[in-house]
């Protein structure tokens, strides 16, 4: 890499969540000056984090344009991780076409969004029984891909991560696998269904890639996997990791109804069953790309100190 891409200074949007955060730290560690953007106080210890890193952190809702228009001045490469209202999908999109519009005006030279895979998998397929369909969850994040594809931005990229592993860890188990605090993964995932994980890590590894060589990632959507696992497989890693013997039962989709699971996780549990993600794993992606993912296993003696406390 040479010492101009090195100087060049990236934006990243939800910094103070799971993806942003591990985007932060990597590229901070890479030598790139970061401008970490998200809507909470500059008080609160996850901002506290991001400034830590040597990154600079400000508060901007994205919802004001003129705002956004002034944090995007001046930054040589946008990373997006859609951000909004929980309860709107549509929010989403609304303001990641806010900050694309603000990223032209401002002539950055790169964006790199973050999406989902599969998403035209998720598109007509009902409420699986559970209450809740996807299609608002697909159709959002495909319109903004599709800005994303439109844009005048000399070099854009949309990074399609699958489950990620961080969704073991408390504060995304709770609502996701509300029986692990006793040691307990059930779900409505069958004991036989094998899906596709990834870290954030994973996401922020790509990120950098894309900064330091944004030729060899122009034009490109990415869907990428560290692996594939049973239920099982994954109370299996997680116990070796923990030295607590984790367990799995697969419920029925009302059994994960009463049991607390999300209408929402509950379908998306359903999809893995019946659909599931294709994405390219390991050894494809390092051909490719010449990244290197995460181990499931590495991941979770990395974390093992937080999957306990979720016990």
């Amino acid at each position: 890499m040479s010492a101009a891409a090195a100087t060049r200074s990236v934006l990243v949007t939800g910094a103070a969540g799971d993806q942003g955060q591990a985007t932060t730290r990597a590229l901070r560690a890479a030598g790139f000056p970061v401008r970490a953007v998200d809507a909470l106080d500059p008080d609160h210890p996850r901002a506290g984090a991001l400034t830590a890193t040597g990154a600079t952190y400000r508060r901007v809702d994205l919802a004001d344009a003129a705002a956004v228009r002034a944090v995007v001045d001046g930054v040589d490469v946008v990373f997006a991780v859609p951000v909004g209202d929980p309860r709107d999908e549509y929010d989403k999109l609304r303001l990641g076409e806010v900050l694309l519009a603000a990223a032209e005006e401002a002539g950055v030279g790169q964006v790199v969004q973050t999406s989902v895979a599969g998403l035209e998998d998720h598109l007509d397929l009902g409420d699986l029984e559970t209450g809740h369909t996807s299609d608002a969850y697909a159709v959002a994040r495909l319109r903004l891909e599709a800005r994303v594809r439109r844009t005048s931005i000399p070099r854009w990229t949309v990074l399609r991560p699958v489950f990620l592993m961080e969704n073991f860890l408390p504060h995304k188990a709770a609502f996701m696998y509300p029986g692990m605090g006793e040691h307990r993964l059930d779900s409505a995932q069958r004991s036989d269904t094998r899906f596709q994980m990834v870290s954030v890590v994973d996401i922020a590894t790509f990120a950098v890639a894309a900064v330091r060589r944004p030729d060899d990632f122009h034009r490109r959507v990415v869907e990428f996997a560290a692996g594939s696992f049973t239920m099982g497989e994954v109370a299996e890693t997680l116990s070796a990791a923990t030295g607590t013997r984790f367990t799995h039962r697969a419920l029925t989709v009302p059994e994960a109804l009463q049991a607390g699971v999300l209408a929402g996780v509950v379908h998306s549990q359903e999809w893995l069953n019946r659909v599931g993600y294709h994405a390219d794993e390991p050894e494809r992606l390092t051909a490719d790309f010449g990244v290197e993912l995460t181990r499931f296993a590495q991941w979770a003696d990395q974390h093992a100190h937080l999957i306990g406390a979720a016990a």
